[in-house]
Order: structure tokens, then C-alpha cells, then sequence
């Protein structure tokens, strides 16, 4: 049996902090003459789309560009990040929920492999914010379904979707910060056939007092939470 005893130690990205920021005393600070970047699809996400995802992501975008309503440089990035699944996947195979190990365990090249991947992924948010402070996204590119629509996507038939299950389209601009251990935040984008999306916010670890900042200023002067009509 394959085991990871003798992995050496895995490429790192930036470094936690001891202390977190105090994340109330500044929520109520000024954003302006910050720079985000923005991006549809993250350079991988459209292979998960469904019917409604152009319409959601052209939402959120409008509403993302809002920003610069309160003296935000809002600009569209052209980073392509690798998709999530396989790395996430093969660290499920290794860890598991709990820490307990989940299917065939993992050659030590395949995890070598995964976690170099991982740290492709985390240069590219480096590059990133050396430029701009935050990277807002669609928080999802789907709308709510009904719970037996909502069943059926991950019971029924695995083979319509991508890598086989619903999983990577369910979490296709989300999971990715699961598995790079990046903060992000999720505030109401606004409404798309009287159901919600959501605006993600993503920043670099260790500076969640500022994105906290960013979601406050956003919801405080361009709030989208209003509740929809109903007939």
C-alpha cells in the first residue's frame, strides 16, 4: 500500500499570521482608490456552466463594476487559474472529511504532482495582488433549483456532468479557495429571475480585516438585498 511518510515537504504559499486583524475597528473605513480585478470564470469555470450561468454572470458583473461607483478601480483580469477538481479530489483521496483517507490512497508522485499544482495556483494569486486588492467573482454561476431538481443533480446521472458528478459544477468558483486555503466572501449580488446571486470577494491570507472592509462599503452604499416581488 502507497503511503506518504516519505513525501517531502509540499510547496508553500504565503505564511498565516499568529493573530488575526481586528476585523471591526476599521469595517467602516474608506475603500477609495483601491484596484479589484475581476474575472468570469476564474480561466477554467465555463466547462461547468449551465443554461442560466451566462445570465447569472452577467449580473454579478454588473454589480461587481459598481464598485467604482464609491471610487473603486474595478478591471477585468486575464489570469487563467488550473481547474480545482483533480487536486482537491486527490487531497480527498489522501485526508479525507476528519482527516480519515477517502478511496485508493495516492502515490506519493501523484500527491507531489497535486500540491505543485496547488502552488502554480498560488503564484498566480501572487502575481495577482501584487497589483489589485481584491479578485471579485461570481460566488456561483447557478441558480437555486427546486429540491427535486436539486436531488436529481446528485443521485441521478453522474456522466452529464464534468469529471462525472455534480460536485465541480455545484462549487466550480468556490472550491478552489477550499483548496488553496484563500479567504473569500460571498455578499448579495443582486437577483436573476426573482432568485439571489452572490458577489465573492477573494483576498490574500492574513487580510481579511480589509476584505471585511470591502463587503461592508459594498453592502452599506450599493446594497443589492432587496427582497424581489412574488406574484
Amino acid at each position: 500500500m502507497s503511503t506518504l511518510s516519505n513525501i517531502p515537504a509540499a510547496p508553500r504559499g504565503d505564511v498565516q499570521p499568529d493573530e488575526p486583524d481586528d476585523y471591526l475597528s476599521g469595517i467602516h473605513g474608506d475603500i477609495q482608490g483601491m484596484r479589484f480585478a475581476w474575472s468570469d470564470d476564474l480561466g477554467y469555470a465555463s466547462m461547468y456552466a449551465m443554461d442560466e450561468s451566462p445570465r447569472v454572470i452577467a449580473a454579478v458583473r454588473e454589480a461587481a463594476f459598481r464598485f467604482a461607483e464609491i471610487g473603486v478601480q474595478v478591471e477585468a483580469t486575464t489570469e487563467v487559474w488550473d481547474d480545482f477538481h483533480d487536486g482537491f479530489m486527490l487531497i480527498n483521496r489522501a485526508f479525507g472529511s476528519g482527516g480519515r483517507g477517502v478511496g485508493t490512497p495516492p502515490t506519493p508522485d501523484e500527491y507531489w504532482a497535486s500540491m505543485e499544482l496547488r502552488k502554480r495556483n498560488v503564484d498566480r494569486f501572487e502575481r495577482l495582488f501584487r497589483d489589485f486588492d481584491v479578485l471579485l467573482t461570481p460566488t456561483s454561476q447557478l441558480l437555486a433549483r427546486p429540491v427535486e431538481e436539486w436531488n436529481d443533480c446528485w443521485t441521478g446521472d453522474g456522466s452529464r456532468f464534468p469529471h462525472g458528478n455534480f460536485a465541480g459544477v455545484y462549487t466550480s468558483h468556490v472550491m478552489l479557495f477550499n483548496w488553496l486555503a484563500m479567504p473569500a466572501f460571498s455578499v448579495p449580488g443582486g437577483f436573476v429571475d426573482g432568485l439571489p446571486v452572490g458577489l465573492q470577494i477573494v483576498g490574500r491570507p492574513g487580510r481579511e480585516a480589509k476584505m471585511f472592509r470591502i463587503a461592508q462599503s459594498f453592502q452599506e452604499a450599493l446594497g443589492l438585498d432587496d427582497t424581489p416581488p412574488f406574484p
